[in-house]
Order: structure tokens, then sequence, then C-alpha cells
């Protein structure tokens, strides 16, 4: 983070990082559209997915072609949800906002990571890339996962659930989330709409955090071993709190192979937000497309807590608006700055 930007000391600032299932079509496009630094943010990232995957992410997201059809490849929802997080977090950075924590979760490990100040944001795009190529190369396209509105005790007692799925997060008392083949999905949502439990499957098509993607796993941990900047220890120390949602609390040092960890090990958010909790009232903002942690956060939140939780993005949109009035909220009160200073981490 530029040193020009300053940090509110009353209440952390917590930016929170989804990961998949979190994206839509059209995610982003009011501060695309009307917000000239997350628009060129988007722009510089789309840059290097055209070198690399040759075709845009961008047109991926907002094509009016596109609108209609689902949105679920790996190949392009991992660039995109990590190119939305990180223009965010650049556009925020530019109005004179900044994390005290930067919590991630699953795929969302890499953008905390680099508004953390711990990854570049290049590499950190290059190997979210890497890691979808080899997610599509490896495995089958036959995964789901499904969250659940319910008490995470419910697996470990139900044979219908632990024999056709795995626990793949815990989110809060009351939400968790299975992973699988489709094939067993279908049957823990037959048992969970024949008990009148409530839960929502994920536009996705892999089981992340289960041993679906197992099969990639070597391929993946290839490309983590041959990057110097993983190999070279120490690795460069996070510049503000970096909290991992696989780990469960705080990371002060990247190993080689946290970035496969995060995608096939289980989360969890619970216990971060705890963590956090217990040393007081934060402000935690949501950096993914739909709001999704932000839900979260709040079911994890003690009745008493002073604590407060601000969405931005959603597909019920208003997201400019919201974007605006979060510098009022949050206290900053800090005047623009020139765009070059507004990067969120060097571009390297």
């Amino acid at each position: 983070m530029s040193s020009s930007v300053v940090k509110n000391r009353a209440e952390p600032i917590v930016y929170l990082f989804p990961g998949q299932g979190s994206q839509f079509r059209g995610m982003g496009r009011e501060l695309f559209e009307g917000n000239a630094v997350y628009r060129a943010a988007m722009l510089r990232l789309d840059d290097v997915c055209q070198g690399r995957l040759g075709h845009s992410v961008v047109e991926e997201i907002y094509a009016a072609r596109n609108a209609n059809a689902p949105f679920v490849r790996t190949l392009h929802t991992h660039p995109a949800i990590f190119m939305t997080e990180y223009a965010l977090a650049t556009a925020l950075s530019e109005r004179g906002v900044a994390p005290d924590y930067c919590v991630g979760a699953s795929l969302g490990e890499f953008a905390a990571a680099v508004i953390a100040g711990a990854l570049p944001v290049r590499l950190a795009l290059d190997l979210v890339i890497s890691q979808a190529q080899c997610l599509e190369a490896h495995c089958a396209q036959d995964g789901g996962m499904l969250a659940v509105l319910d008490d995470s005790a419910l697996y470990s007692k139900t044979p219908s659930m632990y024999e056709n799925s795995e626990l793949a997060a815990v989110n809060s008392r009351g939400h968790f989330v299975l992973a699988g083949a489709q094939e067993g999905l279908r049957r823990v949502a037959a048992y969970l709409e024949q008990s009148g439990r409530a839960y929502q499957a994920l536009p996705v098509v892999l089981g992340y955090h289960s041993k679906h993607i197992e099969p990639a796993s070597r391929a993946f941990l290839d490309v983590l071993e041959r990057t110097p900047e993983l190999s070279q220890r120490p690795t460069p120390s996070p510049t503000v709190g970096l909290m991992s949602s696989r780990r469960g609390g705080a990371v002060h040092e990247l190993s080689r192979t946290h970035f496969w960890e995060v995608a096939a090990g289980p989360m969890y958010f619970r216990e971060v937000v705890a963590s956090l909790e217990q040393r007081g009232a934060h402000r935690y903002v949501d950096l993914g497309p739909s709001s999704a942690l932000s839900n979260l956060a709040k079911l994890n939140l003690h009745p008493d807590s002073k604590s407060k939780v601000y969405p931005i993005m959603s597909q019920f949109r208003g997201e400019l608006s919201k974007f605006e009035g979060l510098h009022a909220a949050l206290g900053q009160g800090l005047p623009a700055r020139a765009n070059d200073e507004a990067s969120g981490n060097d571009e390297r």
C-alpha cells in the first residue's frame, strides 16, 4: 500500500475476500463503468489474461452476448473473481481506505495475500490462471458444492451426508458447505429436501475443498515448486494482518504449498471471525462480487458486538453508491489521491 494511505485506528478495518461460487455475469459493472481506478485495474489485469489465455476475461464478465450464459468455467471465473476483488481494493486505496487485516477464503486467499503485501499482483494472477488450467486439465468437471443452513454437527450424524460428500467449510454456527461429485451431492440434496432443510447449490463445476480436485494436486504443486518467490525463505512478511480461512487464523509466512491447500483443504471462516472479535470491534468490508462473506460475518457476530459489516457488490446493483458511501461510513475523511498512487500493491 502507498505510504500516504492512512488507517483509522479506532476500529480496525477488515477486508473480506471470498472465492469460487461468489461470481456472476456483470459483477462490478457499475464500478467498471463509473470508477476510473477500478476500470483501469481491471483492464491492466485483463492484458495479462489475454497474454496467457488468448482472450479477454473482462469480455467474459461484461459482454452482452454472454449475459444469459452460465458463468462457471473455471478458466474464466478464477481470474474474474481475483480481478474483481483486486480492482475494488485498488479503488478503495485511491480513496484513502486501507485494511488493518485481510481475510481470504479459498480462491480469495490470493487477493488477500496481494493486498496484505505478501505477494505481487502479477504473480498472484499468474498462479490463479495456472491453478485454473490444472483444475480443468486434470479434474472431471462434474463436481459441485452445497451450502447448508444448519449446524455443521449434522454432517457427522447423517450417513446421507458423510457417505456422499465432504465437509468443505464451516462458516458459522448455522452455515456449512459440502463438496464432492454431483452424483453424491444429488443424494445429499434429496435428503435435505426430504428433511425440510434449506440449502443452495453454488455455481461451480468442481468440488473444491474435497478429494474431487485431488487429481490436479501434483500439477499445481509443481507450478508452486517452480515459483522462486515461494521457494525463497523467508517469504515476504505481510505488511498488514493476513488471516486465512484455511488456517482459521493468522498467516505470517506463505508456505510453498499454501495456495494449493487453500483450494483443497477445509475452510474455517468462523474461527477467523471469532479470533478477530476477541480483540474487540471491527469494521468488516466485503470485497467479493456477491457479498457472501459479509452475510456470513454477520452470522458470526455476538448480539452485543459493536462491529459493523459493509457489503459493496451484489447482484442487486447499487454498488457504486455503496462504494461512495463507504468512505464516509468508515470515517476516513481523506481526499482522493492521484490515480497513479492507487495501486494496492506494485504490479510486478
